[in-house]
Protein backbone atom coordinates (compact mmCIF):
# COMPACT_ATOMS: atom_id res chain seq x y z
CA UNK A 1 0.00 0.00 0.00
CA UNK A 2 0.93 3.62 -0.94
CA UNK A 3 -1.67 5.71 0.44
CA UNK A 4 -4.79 5.02 2.90
CA UNK A 5 -7.71 7.37 1.62
CA UNK A 6 -10.86 8.02 3.58
CA UNK A 7 -13.86 8.47 1.67
CA UNK A 8 -14.05 12.20 1.61
CA UNK A 9 -17.46 14.00 2.81
CA UNK A 10 -18.39 17.48 0.99
CA UNK A 11 -16.78 20.54 2.95
CA UNK A 12 -20.09 21.70 3.74
CA UNK A 13 -21.50 18.83 5.05
CA UNK A 14 -18.09 17.66 7.03
CA UNK A 15 -18.49 21.28 8.81
CA UNK A 16 -21.97 20.75 9.95
CA UNK A 17 -21.61 17.70 11.17
CA UNK A 18 -17.66 18.68 12.81
CA UNK A 19 -16.20 15.64 11.30
CA UNK A 20 -15.83 13.08 8.83
CA UNK A 21 -16.15 9.23 10.41
CA UNK A 22 -13.70 7.77 7.58
CA UNK A 23 -10.68 10.01 8.80
CA UNK A 24 -10.83 8.88 12.51
CA UNK A 25 -11.20 4.80 10.94
CA UNK A 26 -7.98 5.81 8.73
CA UNK A 27 -6.40 7.58 11.24
CA UNK A 28 -6.61 4.37 13.52
CA UNK A 29 -5.35 2.13 10.67
CA UNK A 30 -2.56 4.54 10.16
CA UNK A 31 -1.27 3.88 13.60
CA UNK A 32 -0.90 0.32 12.92
CA UNK A 33 0.19 -0.43 9.39
CA UNK A 34 2.00 3.37 8.96
CA UNK A 35 1.48 4.02 5.69
CA UNK A 36 0.77 7.80 4.55
CA UNK A 37 -2.86 9.05 4.72
CA UNK A 38 -3.85 11.48 2.46
CA UNK A 39 -7.14 13.60 2.25
CA UNK A 40 -6.37 15.80 -0.44
CA UNK A 41 -6.22 13.86 -3.55
CA UNK A 42 -9.28 12.78 -3.81
CA UNK A 43 -12.28 15.82 -3.29
CA UNK A 44 -15.86 15.20 -2.86
CA UNK A 45 -16.99 18.25 -5.56
CA UNK A 46 -20.91 17.40 -4.87
CA UNK A 47 -23.04 17.93 -1.80
CA UNK A 48 -25.31 14.79 -2.50
CA UNK A 49 -28.72 14.19 -1.12
CA UNK A 50 -28.89 11.64 2.06
CA UNK A 51 -27.93 7.71 0.43
CA UNK A 52 -30.26 6.37 3.57
CA UNK A 53 -33.28 6.20 1.70
CA UNK A 54 -32.31 5.46 -1.86
CA UNK A 55 -32.32 2.47 -3.63
CA UNK A 56 -29.34 0.61 -5.25
CA UNK A 57 -29.39 2.58 -8.84
CA UNK A 58 -30.86 6.14 -7.02
CA UNK A 59 -27.31 5.48 -4.84
CA UNK A 60 -24.82 5.08 -8.08
CA UNK A 61 -26.80 7.69 -9.76
CA UNK A 62 -26.46 10.18 -6.72
CA UNK A 63 -22.23 9.24 -6.18
CA UNK A 64 -21.62 9.20 -9.92
CA UNK A 65 -20.01 12.45 -10.61
CA UNK A 66 -19.48 13.25 -7.20
CA UNK A 67 -15.44 12.74 -6.89
CA UNK A 68 -12.57 14.05 -8.44
CA UNK A 69 -8.80 14.22 -8.21
CA UNK A 70 -6.15 16.59 -7.72
CA UNK A 71 -2.46 15.80 -8.74
CA UNK A 72 -2.78 12.77 -10.36
CA UNK A 73 0.82 12.28 -11.45
CA UNK A 74 1.14 11.33 -6.79
CA UNK A 75 -1.14 8.34 -7.49
CA UNK A 76 0.52 6.99 -11.00
CA UNK A 77 1.50 3.23 -10.25
CA UNK A 78 0.17 3.88 -6.51
CA UNK A 79 -1.84 1.05 -4.46
CA UNK A 80 -4.68 2.46 -2.80
CA UNK A 81 -6.20 1.60 0.87
CA UNK A 82 -10.04 3.30 -0.05
CA UNK A 83 -11.80 3.44 3.57
CA UNK A 84 -15.60 3.88 4.05
CA UNK A 85 -17.37 3.69 7.57
CA UNK A 86 -20.34 1.67 5.88
CA UNK A 87 -20.90 -0.24 3.09
CA UNK A 88 -24.62 -0.76 1.69
CA UNK A 89 -24.99 -1.22 -2.09
CA UNK A 90 -21.07 0.44 -2.31
CA UNK A 91 -22.01 2.84 -4.32
CA UNK A 92 -20.13 5.17 -2.66
CA UNK A 93 -16.95 3.16 -2.96
CA UNK A 94 -17.49 2.13 -6.29
CA UNK A 95 -17.71 5.62 -7.49
CA UNK A 96 -14.50 7.03 -5.36
CA UNK A 97 -12.89 3.70 -6.88
CA UNK A 98 -13.89 4.21 -10.53
CA UNK A 99 -12.65 7.84 -10.28
CA UNK A 100 -8.86 6.43 -8.48
CA UNK A 101 -9.32 3.55 -11.44
CA UNK A 102 -8.57 6.99 -14.05
CA UNK A 103 -4.72 6.89 -13.12
CA UNK A 104 -2.28 4.43 -14.89
CA UNK A 105 -1.03 1.98 -12.78
CA UNK A 106 -3.75 2.10 -10.11
CA UNK A 107 -4.57 -0.55 -7.75
CA UNK A 108 -7.80 -0.14 -5.39
CA UNK A 109 -8.24 -2.33 -2.38
CA UNK A 110 -11.29 -0.93 0.15
CA UNK A 111 -11.62 -1.46 3.87
CA UNK A 112 -15.24 -0.70 6.06
CA UNK A 113 -16.19 -1.47 9.25
CA UNK A 114 -19.77 -2.54 8.73
CA UNK A 115 -21.68 -3.66 5.86
CA UNK A 116 -25.28 -3.24 6.18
Amino acid sequence: MDYIIPVPLHSKKEKLRGYNQSKYIVKGIQEIINIEVNTELLIRTENTDSQTRKKRFSRWENMMNSFRLKQTDQLQNKHILLVDDVVTTGATLEACAQKLLTVKGVKVSIITIAVV
